[in-house]
């Protein structure tokens, strides 16, 4: 059985890790807490596209808030996403150079307008996870604060006895958490709900542009 929940935690990323394009993070910061482990799924294909753009500009909050507005619209007027990022002009047009260096979007004149997901989103999903050897209600409110932003939450649990995992599997259907059970040799899914699609926020094109960057080296 597991000590600690570093044991607990490091068990479930060997896991994870040996499956095919999968990318691991730990304990990363969402801006609203640190998800034990967030295991991101992504696409190869759209991982050499982008790492040929090769470009090395730094990628901020704005730029991610820029994405997220731009998102699955047309072509806009360069006006209006300087309106809703509220900058002035000579940050919007640094702005606008950073996300087309990139390769992200596509501007013509005033217009601009995001590219097809196809061509610069590599993620193909996000799962996150909260671990804990006790206090199981606590974990679960943990893991259903993340649904924000990922579309797949789960609780990681060590072996306990069949009431606990009973109240717990109960309290996860009813919040829409997901939950898996790590024991000595092998890890066993109690809760399953169908991934919902991937939820469009700042953080995902934040989760998106370090992963380009990450399997870059």
């Amino acid at each position: 059985m597991f000590n600690t929940e570093k044991e607990l935690v490091d068990s479930f990323v060997l896991h994870e890790s040996k499956k095919k394009d999968t990318k691991i993070f730990v304990e990363l910061e969402t801006n609203y807490g640190r998800p034990d482990i967030v295991v991101v799924k992504y696409h190869p294909h759209i991982i050499e596209k982008r790492i040929e753009k090769n470009y090395d500009g730094p990628f901020s909050r704005i730029h991610s808030y820029a994405l997220t507005f731009l998102y699955n619209k047309r072509w806009i007027r360069t006006e209006k996403l300087r309106e809703f990022l509220n900058v002035n002009e000579n940050q919007i047009s640094k702005i606008v150079i950073n996300l087309e260096s990139r390769g992200l979007i596509e501007k013509k004149s005033h217009l601009i307008k995001i590219k097809k997901n196809e061509d610069i989103l590599a993620i193909k999903s996000i799962k996150c996870v909260e671990a804990k050897l006790t206090n199981w209600k606590y974990v679960v409110e943990q893991a259903e604060r993340h649904l924000w932003f990922t579309n797949e939450s789960l609780v990681l649990l060590p072996t306990l006895s069949e009431d606990i995992l009973f109240k717990c599997e109960e309290l996860c259907k009813k919040t829409g958490v997901n939950l898996i059970v790590s024991g000595n040799k092998e890890i066993t899914t109690k809760v399953y709900t169908n991934n919902k699609k991937l939820i469009n926020t700042p953080l995902l094109w934040e989760i998106n542009e370090r992963l380009i960057k990450e399997l870059k080296k």
